[in-house]
Order: C-alpha cells, then structure tokens, then sequence
C-alpha cells in the first residue's frame, strides 16, 4: 500500500513537472512567434512607409515642375501684355502693410506704379489671368524699406481674402535671395501655407518689382487623390 502511495506521488509529481514543462515551452514559443509577427509587421509597415515616401517625393518633383512651367508662361504673358510700365512719383498709394511672418502691422504709402496707364496696386487683373492660365497662384511684389509688399495678388489669408498689402520681412531666404537680385526655387512660406514657389525680379523698367508664382503644399491630398485614381 506504502509503495502504490510512493509510486502515485512520483507519477502525480512527474505528470506536474511535465506540465510546467510544457507550459514554459509553449508560452516560450507564444513569445518568439509574437516577437516574429510584430517584427514582419514592422518590416510591412516600414515598406509601406518608404512606398510612401517615395510617392511623396514624386509628387513634390512633379510640383517643382509644374511652377517652373506655370513661371515661364507667365513671363510670356506679362510680356505680351505689358505695354508700357512706369513710376509715378508724384503718387502716392496707401496700405497697411502686414507682416506674413509676425503679423505686425505699419501704416506706409509707395509711388503709384502705372500699367498701361491704370494702377498696378490693388488691381489683380494680371495675376488672376495667369492662375486661369496656369492653375497656379501669382503675386506681384513691390519693393519697400521693410521687405517685398504683394501690391497685386491671388494668394488669400485665413480669412479667404486676397492677401493685398501682407509683406515679406528682410531676413528671410527668398527677401535674401531677391535682395541679392536673384531668383528664389523652393519652398516658401506664404501668408500662413507652404508654397512650391518661385520667385524672381521682373527687370521691366526701373520699377523694383518682382513675380512669384507657386501651389500650395498639400501631399496628402495629392497623395490620397493619386491612390483613388491608380
């Protein structure tokens, strides 16, 4: 009776060890498969990112391109449309002018630039035929003490009016690139959004004024759009 108790102890001990045995083994095996699931899913997502990516690149250059080419055929049309181009000192234009990047606010006046005769501030014929043209947004600039004034302009605030009388402040890479007489390609910070801009010296005349023409930043959307349609 004693050895059938003893021999029962050992069997029940041995079945218990062998349990915990197999439960280490399979929670063991839990862990390295979980491990090897979250690594492949890692791995999926981490390709699937850099899919993206590079879509998104793709997209930017094909934007880069699309402003070079809405830049050139705007040159084309002001120049077709341009026939005479003046300052008239004894003139004066008034604007608030605001700051794009501190939204500060200062009370100036510049000298009427004339178009054909008419007024070139506040008059958006021109720019607004190049984004009909286009597709793309237009700006022309006038110099003053404090940076670049859009005097004429389709880019619109948060308020979703044109952006007449904003400026852009000395210190920043496109105010450096055009104080230097150069041209500015890239990304630019436009009244609140980010353009593919370009912007350039007009050198029409005497009358320090200057073009910028873009589209605005916006990937993902462009990104979503392009999913749909593939």
């Amino acid at each position: 009776m004693r050895k059938m108790n003893l021999l029962s102890r050992i069997i029940i001990a041995f079945l218990l060890a062998y349990l915990v045995i197999m439960t280490i083994a399979a929670y063991i095996a839990y862990r390295e498969e979980s491990e090897n699931l979250m690594l492949m899913k890692e791995q999926e997502i981490r390709t699937e990112l850099n899919g993206i990516k590079g879509m998104l690149d793709i997209l930017q250059d094909q934007r880069s391109e699309k402003v070079v080419h809405s830049f050139s055929t705007a040159k084309l049309l002001i120049k077709s449309r341009i026939k005479t181009l003046e300052i008239d000192s004894s003139k004066q234009v008034f604007f608030r002018a605001v700051n794009q990047k501190t939204g500060n606010t200062t009370e100036i006046t510049v000298p009427v630039i004339l178009l054909n005769g008419e007024q070139l501030q506040y008059s958006h014929e021109l720019v607004d035929e190049i984004r009909d043209l286009t597709g793309s947004r237009a700006t022309v600039f006038q110099k003053f003490n404090k940076g670049y004034l859009r005097i004429s302009t389709n880019i619109t605030g948060k308020n979703s009016r044109r952006a007449t009388g904003t400026y852009i402040p000395h210190g920043t890479k496109v105010s450096e690139a055009l104080n230097a007489g150069n041209e500015f390609s890239g990304k630019a910070y436009v009244v609140g959004q980010f353009f593919h801009a370009k912007y350039k010296p007009l050198r029409i005349t005497d009358t320090d004024l200057y073009l910028f023409v873009g589209d605005e930043i916006k990937d993902l959307k462009d990104l979503q759009s392009t999913l749909t349609h593939n």
